[in-house]
């Protein structure tokens, strides 16, 4: 059962997801489901009493899973997001340069394997694999580098600016990617937020870009939206909406981790997002033409698939 100081929380949520227009959410996930998230059916009902989004089907409540985890992150449930951001912020903590670390990849489910794949490796390198085994089928030991950076004191006022007052919730696709709507409501997930920052930062005058890659976070990376500035010669990364996170809902420090911090040894670019589809989502095109937009590393002709990363 939830708290009364919970109930207080579940209704800020829910007035802050009502600015969200009910056709962009999809009612994908049951009662069941919803144990994913931390809840229960006591948890549940109390959610709906204080106004939580629902639909009924066949005489079973669904709920948007993204509006689940959101209400799961803001009321502290034990869920496998929570253990997740445990991981990320000990990456994080554990921040450095000149370390070395092992990646490989897998499929996360059984698949049909085609003879051939496009495989996307660390610095956006395409290579043709022939994969007989879905398990760690691409292996890699990478080190990562430290150099002394400070970045121009114009980059850190833009982060500081664009991140007052933002939360993190993960928005629904035809939103995620409305800079817009974020910057109106201060609702992002990394994916628009980098984007915002990237675009802001175009416009006073510095080399910004977006990129995708991996959160080295151990034992399993994470896919990751971020922002690089070009400092002299490097392409350096920030990354304050997931330090807005991490501050707000794990044990990472704000005043070890302010908000222009630069998290060396975290991120692995993977892909820097060149193009952009009619709503705003990036696209990945490789050679062809052809376009992937969710799971862009691992592809063979139109298909695209999911993977776990294996950090160590």
């Amino acid at each position: 059962m939830l708290s009364q100081e919970k109930i207080v929380v579940a209704k800020n949520v829910v007035e802050k997801l009502a600015q969200i227009q009910d056709e962009h959410r999809v009612y994908n996930t049951s009662e069941d489901g919803a144990r994913l998230f931390g809840f229960n059916k006591n948890i549940l009902e109390q959610l709906v009493e204080a106004g939580a989004s629902y639909q009924t089907h066949d005489a079973i409540m669904m709920f948007d899973s993204d509006d689940l985890y959101n209400y799961s992150l803001y009321l502290e449930l034990p869920s496998i997001h929570k253990l997740a951001m445990r991981s990320w912020a000990k990456v994080f903590k554990n921040s450095s340069g000149n370390k070395k670390i092992k990646i490989s990849y897998s499929f996360q489910n059984d698949v049909k394997l085609p003879n051939k794949f496009q495989v996307i490796t660390e610095k956006e390198k395409r290579s043709e694999m022939i994969i007989s085994e879905p398990k760690s089928f691409y292996q890699s030991e990478i080190v990562i580098r430290n150099e002394l950076i400070d970045l121009p004191n114009t980059i850190k006022s833009l982060l500081i600016e664009l991140s007052e007052g933002i939360e993190f919730y993960m928005l629904h696709d035809a939103i995620r990617w409305d800079t817009d709507f974020i910057a109106k409501h201060k609702m992002a997930e990394c994916g628009g937020f980098s984007k915002l920052v990237m675009e802001q930062a175009l416009i006073i005058g510095h080399e910004a870009r977006q990129v995708f890659g991996v959160m080295l976070s151990e034992p399993y990376g994470t896919g990751h939206y971020w922002v690089e500035f070009k400092i002299g010669t490097d392409w350096i990364a920030v990354d304050p909406l997931m330090i807005v996170l991490l501050t707000t809902h794990t044990t990472l420090s704000p005043e070890d981790w302010k908000l222009y911090r630069i998290p060396f040894g975290v991120l692995l670019r993977l892909f820097v997002i060149k193009d952009y589809d009619s709503i705003g989502a990036p696209c990945f095109e490789y050679d062809g033409g052809q376009q992937f937009f969710k799971h862009p590393i691992v592809t063979s002709g139109d298909t695209e698939y999911p993977l776990t990363f294996s950090i160590t």
